[in-house]
Parts: structure tokens; sequence; C-alpha cells
């Protein structure tokens, strides 16, 4: 137990930290957020979802075989995930394209229902390079998974996910304070065409650093 502690503390931190860095998640946030708090949260707990698929992997894979998860399962739910990122990009440099007249009737268009913000949430973490890392490494290296019961299995896998809910929580309750709301539907074009273009750029980072952890795994 001494142990389980001494690396979940170190890997939460580690965690809370790489959260705070803007990423590809923000981005979804700040898109989800003009369609209200609740939408947001949504998107936060699809998000929060993602990183509990990969540590329970890690955790089921240690349970079972006393090693970490292989690290190309990851990959492949990472390039899933990929895609709809670059998916989301292009339509945002799209929309960011079109006159802003026609920019807000679109947006008024947008359904951002519960099942679309939670799924998107779902999927663009899904893709995120500094996920599939932390859980491929940090996550199984910091935390004894192969000596671990299954209650701390579950403890851990619930404390990330709940380290992942109060991170981007925050995240969204700011982007939907009445402030930020203001200025996101002031520079609707540039905030779509710099999102657009910042999802993009992940999507290729992230396939980038997925192939190259990926030819790193098949020289061992």
């Amino acid at each position: 137990m001494e142990g389980f502690l001494e690396g979940a503390v170190l890997a939460l931190t580690l965690q809370a930290m790489a959260m705070i860095v803007p990423g590809q998640n923000h981005f979804l946030i700040l898109s989800v957020s003009r369609a209200g708090l609740f939408r947001a949260m949504l998107a936060v707990a699809g998000i929060a979802s993602a990183g509990a698929v990969y540590s329970s992997g890690a955790s089921v894979a240690a349970f079972l075989s006393g090693k970490a998860a292989d690290f190309r399962v990851f990959a492949a739910l990472g390039f899933v995930g990929c895609l709809y990122l670059l998916h989301i990009g292009i339509g945002g440099i799209r929309r960011g394209l079109r006159p802003a007249t026609e920019m807000r009737t679109e947006a008024e268009r947008i359904d951002w229902t519960a099942g679309r913000a939670f799924l998107s949430g779902f999927l663009v973490n899904l893709s995120n390079a500094k996920s599939i890392l932390f859980f491929g490494s940090i996550f199984t290296t910091a935390l004894p998974l192969a000596d671990m019961s299954i209650p701390l299995h579950v403890l851990a896998v619930s404390m990330f996910f709940i380290n992942s809910i109060l991170a981007h929580g925050g995240v969204a309750m700011l982007l939907s304070s009445p402030f930020p709301r203001k200025f996101i539907e002031a520079r609707r074009n540039v905030i779509s065409l710099a999102s657009g273009a910042a999802f993009i750029a992940f999507s290729i980072s992230s396939i980038a650093g997925i192939l190259f952890k990926l030819q790193q795994f098949s020289e061992r």
C-alpha cells in the first residue's frame, strides 16, 4: 500500500501538470462551451472516460499477465481519435473562412447534443498523445500494477478519472462564464480558424508521436 500511495501521488501530480498545458482537449472544451456549462461538462466526462479506457487497459493487462499494457493497443486506439481530430479541424477551418453572418447562422444550427458533446470529448482525448504516453509509461511504471489487488486497481482508475474531471472541469467552468463567452462570440471566425488549425496540428503531431513511440517499441 505504501508503494501504491507514493506512486499514485507522483503520477497524479504529473497528470495534473500535463492537463494544465493547453492542448486539443482545451480547444474542444472551448468549442463546446458556447452551448453552455452542462454540454461542456459532458465533453469533460468524455475526456475523462477516454483516460479511463487507457488506465483500465493498463490495469487489466498488468493484473492478468503481470506486465504493462502493450503500447500497440494504445496506439491503435489513438489513431482512431487522430482521424476524428483531423475531421473536426477541417470543419473548423471551413467555418472560419465563411462570412461572419453566415458563421453565426451555422453556429446556431450546430447542435451540441449530450451524446455529441460526450463522444467528441472521448474521441479527442483518445487521440491525445499525452494521454497515450502517460498511461503507457508513467502510469504503468509509477504504480506497482503487477502486485496490486483488484480494489487497488479500481481505486487507481477512479483516482485518475476524478483528477481529469477536476482539471478539465475547471477549464469548462471558466470558458462557460459570461465574459469569456462574450469574448468568444465576438471573435467567432478567428477562434474557429485558430481552433481548426490547432486540431489539425494536434492530429499530425499525435500521429507522428505515436509512430515514433511504436518504432521505439519495436526496437526493444
